[in-house]
């Protein structure tokens, strides 16, 4: 399974919360049908994924990657591309690549609605 089946579960918590943060995977299979209101900050996401949100209300989606041709990478995907770009042969310590983001210009995506 993928995980797109949606079976909504700890619908107070996403009630009683006006940002709601995590995986989004998580966040799709358990979400209640509203989302009215709701600031949303997540990883990796679809343009489907953020229209679904859309549809459910949400009115800020912050993705935490950049996303390119319709989708944004994974967090993990973006540490591996700074550090090939850096080209130490080595893991980065996050000053690193928090000064590779801020050199490269690396933003979040944001959706208003």
């Amino acid at each position: 399974s993928d995980g797109a089946e949606q079976k909504p579960k700890y619908i107070k918590y996403f009630e009683e919360s006006d940002l709601i943060a995590g995986d989004f995977l998580f966040m799709r299979k358990y979400m209640p049908p509203s989302l009215q209101g709701k600031t949303i900050v997540t990883n990796t996401t679809t343009e489907e994924n953020i229209a679904l949100l859309k549809e459910r209300g949400a009115k800020i989606v912050i993705t935490t990657t950049p996303r390119y041709d319709g989708r944004t990478f994974g967090t993990n995907m973006t540490e591996a591309m700074l550090t090939a770009y850096a080209g130490k042969g080595r893991r980065l310590t996050d000053d690193e690549l928090n000064g590779l983001i801020d050199e490269l210009g690396i933003k979040p995506t944001v959706a208003h609605f």
